[in-house]
């Protein structure tokens, strides 16, 4: 809640919406957002974040599964692929993709999807393990965030930074800090 003061827009987490996608988006600028079920019963969420008055930029986010079983392993990639195709037809010249992805930035996968994208990984999961508190230049990058500008870069990553105070989830609350110009 304390997050909400400074943050007061949000998408998901109201009693009547329940967290599409497991998810909770919460911004310093307005959101217009709308959740899709897929096929196999995943959300993706999708509209526009205004970074600012003459700027809306298109936002994708998405939580797949865990590939546990060989079923999750090809609803997740199905998601991801998804995923990309909805944001092929982004109204705006700048597009965001966020969201756990459950795919470690240190794999094949993660280094062919999204390429026409910018990208900055960072260690956010697992915060713990059966209640002992993980290090963090152990923990993978799973928690993704990717931009695309059909323009020149007007929207860029300045940094992204593990937040540690907040507790609730077994991963690490990400910021990130972007320019718009």
């Amino acid at each position: 809640m304390a997050l909400i003061n400074n943050y007061p827009y949000q998408f998901g987490g109201a009693p009547t919406l329940g967290y599409p996608s497991g998810q909770m988006i919460i911004s310093k600028q307005p959101l217009n957002l709308r959740a899709q079920n897929t096929p196999a019963g995943h959300y993706m969420i999708s509209g526009i974040w205004q970074s600012s008055e003459e700027r809306p930029v298109s936002l994708y986010t998405a939580h797949p599964p865990s590939p546990r079983t060989k079923q999750l392993w090809h609803e997740r990639n199905a998601l991801i692929g998804s995923l990309e195709r909805l944001a092929d037809y982004s109204p705006y010249a700048d597009t965001l993709i966020i969201g756990d992805f459950n795919l470690s930035a240190n794999t094949k996968r993660f280094n062919t999807i999204y390429n026409d994208y910018h990208t900055a990984p960072i260690q956010s999961w697992p915060r713990e393990l059966k209640g002992i508190s993980i290090p963090s230049f152990t923990r993978i990058a799973i928690d993704h965030l990717w931009i695309k500008n059909a323009e020149s870069p007007s929207l860029s990553i300045c940094k992204r930074e593990v937040l540690p105070q907040f507790s609730g989830s077994d991963h690490s609350a990400v910021i990130t800090y972007l320019s718009v110009q």
